[in-house]
Order: structure tokens, then C-alpha cells, then sequence
């Protein structure tokens, strides 16, 4: 039976794929279980928390915003442009709230009424 397909998890395995890295491959990598990452890879869990930081402490390269947050061009990096304003969509007022319980979390973005 196929699990949840949450998109965190998808661009996890997206990356995972870009560096050749297969679930237990990269469960030796960060010392943790392979049923840990399998369930991840597989929709059983969520992405966790704890995971999340584990890959960016264990892979300098890891986008754990792109991961977390999702499309780059929703949420653009937060380097200013050459004028030193801030990126466009931050100027729109998106609001990003993160809810964590436990080792689990959960991102909400949303527009405030105007």
C-alpha cells in the first residue's frame, strides 16, 4: 500500500537522486536507520525535523530551505538585490509559520487579507 505523498519528501528523494545517494546509502551516511529513511522515502512519515537537520549538518550543500519550504521562485533567497532592497515576494507580505510538535513540523504559508 503507497503512502502519503508529501512534497517535502519528494524533493528529498529528488535530491537524493541528484547525488546518487539510494535510502541506505544515505542512512549509513547519517547514522540512523534505514527503515527511518525508507519510511520517508516511501510516504509512511514525514520528513522530521531531526532528519532535516541531520542532512544540513552532514551535507554543507543541502538546500534545507528548498526542501522545507519548496518552489525557489515563491520563496527566493534572501540575498538583496543590487539596489539592497529585499526580494520581491517578501515585499508582498507571505507570511511562513512553522508549527513543530514533537520531531514532526509542519509549514503553513498564506497572504494576509488585505
Amino acid at each position: 500500500m503507497p503512502g502519503e505523498v508529501y512534497p517535502e519528501n519528494q524533493r528529498l528523494i529528488t535530491w537524493m537522486q541528484s547525488k546518487g545517494l539510494n535510502a541506505s546509502q544515505l542512512a549509513d551516511r547519517l547514522g540512523t536507520s534505514r527503515a527511518t529513511i525508507s519510511h520517508v522515502v516511501n510516504g509512511r512519515n514525514k520528513l522530521s525535523l531531526t532528519l532535516a537537520q541531520s542532512l544540513t549538518r552532514e551535507f554543507p550543500d543541502f538546500d534545507l530551505y528548498y526542501v522545507v519550504m519548496g518552489n525557489s521562485k515563491e520563496y527566493p533567497s534572501r540575498v538583496q538585490d543590487a539596489a539592497g532592497s529585499a526580494p520581491t515576494s517578501y515585499q508582498t507580505g507571505i507570511e511562513t509559520i512553522i508549527l513543530i510538535e514533537g520531531d514532526h513540523f509542519e509549514i503553513k504559508t498564506r497572504r494576509p487579507l488585505l
